[in-house]
């Protein structure tokens, strides 16, 4: 649950070009302004909640990605995504993540 929510703002990042105006009306949901950086936004929200900003500070490791990036690649939800990251796409995003 956590772990997912810590790497929300990286594949917010990743998605913002191919999203149209979803993150605006998801920004507005939030009762903020529409042109919020809605990456910046939940990283606040993690950060009021206690959570720790990055995936290293959970005790994630470099050594934890090839089986993140595994697991990933073939998560279910990846059906609804706007576009499936690559294998190097993937490990990109875990290393930014940390």
């Amino acid at each position: 649950g956590s772990l997912i929510v810590v790497f929300l703002p990286t594949i917010l990042r990743f998605y913002y070009d191919l999203v149209g105006d979803n993150y605006s009306r998801i920004a507005r949901a939030m009762g903020k302004d529409e042109n919020v950086d809605l990456a910046d936004e939940i990283e606040k929200l993690n950060a009021a909640i206690g959570l720790p900003k990055g995936l290293r500070k959970m005790g994630v490791t470099e050594e934890m990605i090839p089986h993140l990036v595994a697991h990933s690649m073939t998560d279910p939800s990846n059906a609804t995504t706007p576009r499936l990251p690559s294998q190097e796409e993937w490990e990109k995003l875990f290393l930014e993540a940390m």
